[in-house]
Protein backbone atom coordinates (compact mmCIF):
# COMPACT_ATOMS: atom_id res chain seq x y z
CA UNK A 1 0.00 0.00 0.00
CA UNK A 2 1.30 3.45 -0.88
CA UNK A 3 0.64 6.17 1.67
CA UNK A 4 1.51 9.79 2.41
CA UNK A 5 2.08 10.88 5.99
CA UNK A 6 2.87 14.12 7.76
CA UNK A 7 6.37 14.58 9.17
CA UNK A 8 5.76 18.16 10.33
CA UNK A 9 3.32 20.99 9.63
CA UNK A 10 4.50 21.54 6.05
CA UNK A 11 6.49 18.40 5.28
CA UNK A 12 4.95 15.18 3.96
CA UNK A 13 6.58 11.93 2.89
CA UNK A 14 5.49 8.98 0.78
CA UNK A 15 5.94 5.42 1.91
CA UNK A 16 5.23 1.96 0.61
CA UNK A 17 3.82 -0.21 3.37
CA UNK A 18 4.28 -3.96 2.92
CA UNK A 19 1.45 -6.36 3.88
CA UNK A 20 1.44 -7.11 7.61
CA UNK A 21 -0.38 -9.48 9.93
CA UNK A 22 -0.40 -7.16 12.97
CA UNK A 23 -0.95 -3.45 13.50
CA UNK A 24 -0.16 -1.23 16.48
CA UNK A 25 -2.91 1.11 17.65
CA UNK A 26 -2.12 4.14 19.76
CA UNK A 27 -4.93 4.29 22.29
CA UNK A 28 -3.74 7.54 23.83
CA UNK A 29 -4.97 8.39 27.28
CA UNK A 30 -6.86 5.36 28.47
CA UNK A 31 -8.33 3.90 31.59
CA UNK A 32 -5.08 2.03 32.22
CA UNK A 33 -3.49 3.48 35.31
CA UNK A 34 0.10 3.29 36.46
CA UNK A 35 0.86 3.20 40.14
CA UNK A 36 3.55 5.74 40.87
CA UNK A 37 5.32 6.00 44.19
CA UNK A 38 6.49 9.34 45.47
CA UNK A 39 9.96 8.76 46.94
CA UNK A 40 9.86 11.49 49.59
CA UNK A 41 6.63 10.77 51.42
CA UNK A 42 5.82 7.28 50.20
CA UNK A 43 2.35 8.40 49.15
CA UNK A 44 0.65 6.64 46.26
CA UNK A 45 -1.18 8.31 43.42
CA UNK A 46 -2.51 7.30 40.03
CA UNK A 47 -1.71 8.81 36.63
CA UNK A 48 -3.27 8.00 33.31
CA UNK A 49 -0.99 6.33 30.77
CA UNK A 50 -0.74 6.53 27.01
CA UNK A 51 -0.94 3.04 25.57
CA UNK A 52 0.00 1.39 22.29
CA UNK A 53 -1.16 -2.16 21.72
CA UNK A 54 -0.54 -4.71 19.00
CA UNK A 55 -3.57 -6.29 17.30
CA UNK A 56 -4.16 -8.67 14.46
CA UNK A 57 -5.79 -6.94 11.48
CA UNK A 58 -9.29 -8.36 12.00
CA UNK A 59 -9.14 -7.68 15.74
CA UNK A 60 -8.04 -4.08 15.16
CA UNK A 61 -10.75 -3.54 12.58
CA UNK A 62 -13.41 -4.84 14.99
CA UNK A 63 -12.08 -2.64 17.80
CA UNK A 64 -12.10 0.46 15.61
CA UNK A 65 -15.61 -0.29 14.35
CA UNK A 66 -16.82 -0.68 17.93
CA UNK A 67 -15.15 2.60 18.91
CA UNK A 68 -16.73 4.36 15.93
CA UNK A 69 -20.16 2.95 16.79
CA UNK A 70 -19.79 4.10 20.41
CA UNK A 71 -18.59 7.56 19.33
CA UNK A 72 -21.48 7.90 16.86
CA UNK A 73 -23.97 6.99 19.58
CA UNK A 74 -22.36 9.47 21.97
CA UNK A 75 -22.58 12.17 19.29
CA UNK A 76 -26.25 11.40 18.68
CA UNK A 77 -26.92 11.56 22.43
CA UNK A 78 -25.12 14.92 22.66
CA UNK A 79 -27.28 16.31 19.83
CA UNK A 80 -30.43 15.10 21.61
CA UNK A 81 -29.24 16.75 24.82
CA UNK A 82 -28.60 20.03 22.95
CA UNK A 83 -32.11 19.92 21.48
CA UNK A 84 -33.57 19.41 24.96
CA UNK A 85 -31.50 22.32 26.31
CA UNK A 86 -32.66 24.62 23.49
CA UNK A 87 -36.25 23.73 24.33
CA UNK A 88 -35.68 24.43 28.03
CA UNK A 89 -34.08 27.80 27.22
CA UNK A 90 -37.13 28.75 25.14
CA UNK A 91 -39.51 27.69 27.92
CA UNK A 92 -37.50 29.69 30.47
CA UNK A 93 -37.48 32.81 28.26
CA UNK A 94 -41.26 32.59 27.78
CA UNK A 95 -41.79 32.22 31.55
CA UNK A 96 -39.53 35.20 32.29
CA UNK A 97 -41.52 37.27 29.79
CA UNK A 98 -44.80 36.21 31.46
CA UNK A 99 -43.53 37.15 34.92
CA UNK A 100 -42.29 40.51 33.60
CA UNK A 101 -45.65 41.22 31.92
CA UNK A 102 -47.51 40.23 35.11
CA UNK A 103 -45.28 42.62 37.10
CA UNK A 104 -45.91 45.47 34.65
CA UNK A 105 -49.68 44.86 34.83
CA UNK A 106 -49.58 44.66 38.66
CA UNK A 107 -47.67 47.97 38.95
CA UNK A 108 -50.07 49.74 36.58
CA UNK A 109 -53.10 48.53 38.48
CA UNK A 110 -51.59 49.58 41.83
CA UNK A 111 -50.80 53.09 40.53
CA UNK A 112 -54.09 53.95 39.18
Amino acid sequence: MDSSFELSDTLYAKATIPPVERVHLWLGVSSVRLLLLHKCSGCKFFAQANVMLSYEIMEAQQLLQDKQRTASQGYANALDDLDWLREQITVTEVNIARVYNWDVKARRSSQG
